[in-house]
């Protein structure tokens, strides 16, 4: 389970139907990077 984890949109000011579409940027596991999202091109 992640410390925490950095997401691209704040769930607060989206829809309930639009949170399932938001990326996950980075988590943090124990303090330290455990993934980091790569941009696609």
């Amino acid at each position: 389970m992640a410390d925490f984890a950095v997401l691209a949109q704040n769930l607060l000011e989206l829809s309930d139907q639009s949170i399932r579409d938001v990326f996950v940027e980075q988590t943090f596991i124990g303090g330290k990077l455990v993934h980091e999202r790569k941009e696609s091109k």
